[in-house]
């Protein structure tokens, strides 16, 4: 969905009935089952005729990575990460980590990456014959 339209949403029920209906694929039925509040309740969220008390948001945040902050205020991102997308960005930033102080410390692998990486952008067809040819001293191996 844009920015444009989650931009129109002003109330916290208007927030949790898109976030149901978009991201969860979900009924108020649904919703009302995992978080153990009858779909009376459920309704009155969404309708902004009853405020969500910590413990609902607690439970949405929980089951369903839904941003209490975004929900109550309109600020961030609907949804957050689950610790295993979170576990996966931190070896990925980790393996960045380390890959960048390997080159720092190698002047000459310094030096093909940083050409690799203006050839991405100049000449195209440069950089897939150097890259073939890595793929040949590869093989070579």
């Amino acid at each position: 969905m844009s920015g444009e339209k989650l931009g129109k949403m002003n109330t916290p029920g208007q927030r949790l009935r898109w976030y149901i209906k978009e991201v969860l694929h979900a009924t108020q039925a649904d919703i009302s089952e995992a978080t153990g509040r009858s779909q009376g309740a459920v309704s009155n969220y969404i309708n902004d005729s009853r405020e969500m008390d910590l413990e609902f948001l607690s439970k949405l945040r929980h089951k369903f990575q839904l941003n209490p902050t975004w929900i109550i205020t309109g600020d961030g991102i609907p949804r957050l990460p689950e610790p295993k997308e979170i576990q996966n960005s931190i070896q990925t930033l980790e393996k960045l980590r380390l890959q960048h102080f390997q080159t720092e410390a190698d002047p000459a692998l310094k030096e093909v990456i940083e050409g690799a990486l203006e050839l991405a952008k100049s000449d195209r067809t440069s950089l897939e014959i150097v890259r073939n040819l890595v793929k040949k001293f590869l093989e070579r191996k």
